[in-house]
């Protein structure tokens, strides 16, 4: 009897110890986590301050994390940012590394709910910018609807700082830059739903700002389409 009560004493003292072990590792990796979401907003802030070098190191050291924690979703946003700002100073070669990056990374499995479609859309606006950069119009198109379609099933796109209405409008752009003829009623249809998106956000500077645009693109529309007085 008492053998048995010191192995039952025995065992009790050894699943304690595991469930110590399992708690610490989580708190581990949750600290982990939270670092790397610092390392990230910090990125995002220092590309603002156009301290690009320190904003790409702070972003690599998050994906770094984000890909040892199996967070495909976060890691994808990291080179997201990443390859934006490579493209808005013309370096297209890192961009073009970056948006493969991406590619590889939807064929990661993933058990976060709207994970496998947050990295497409990653994937997919970053191939469509990258594209349009290019000037392979039809690429830039393919991609763009790709990116507008996988945007539409996250169930809450601001959460990732994802504005809907810009994609529309992006996506009316390059209707008006690569189709010749111009396929104005394209042009038009995502010049509305970025108009209704826009009416969406909850912030009067978002809002602001992609309607100057939506107004504008709409100016060129009545221009193609000799209705100048509603242009002017």
């Amino acid at each position: 009897m008492r053998c048995r009560l010191m192995i039952g004493i025995a065992l009790c003292e050894l699943m304690f110890a595991q469930g110590n072990f399992a708690f610490a590792a989580q708190s581990a990796d949750s600290l982990a986590f939270q670092r790397a979401l610092a390392q990230r907003d910090y990125g995002i802030d220092a590309f603002k301050q156009g301290e690009s070098a320190a904003a790409q190191d702070s972003l690599i050291a998050a994906y770094d994390t984000f890909m040892r924690l199996r967070r495909y979703d976060y890691a994808s946003l990291c080179l997201y940012e990443r390859a934006i700002e490579y493209m808005n100073i013309g370096a297209f070669d890192q961009m073009e590394v970056l948006m493969r990056q991406l590619e590889a990374l939807t064929q990661m499995p993933n058990q976060q709910a709207g994970a496998a479609e947050l990295i497409l859309f990653n994937y997919y606006s970053v191939a469509s910018a990258y594209y349009a950069q290019l000037d392979s119009g039809v690429l830039a198109i393919r991609y763009g609807e790709l990116s507008i379609q996988a945007m539409e099933e996250l169930p809450n796109p601001e959460q990732w700082r994802i504005i809907p209405p810009w994609n529309y409008y992006n996506q009316a752009l390059y209707y008006d830059f690569y189709t010749s003829p111009r396929q104005t009623d394209s042009i038009e249809a995502y010049l509305r739903r970025a108009e209704h998106a826009a009416t969406l956000l909850p912030h009067l500077e978002d809002r602001q700002e992609v309607c100057i645009s939506i107004q504008d693109m709409w100016a060129w529309l009545h221009y193609y389409r000799k209705q100048y007085r509603a242009a002017e």
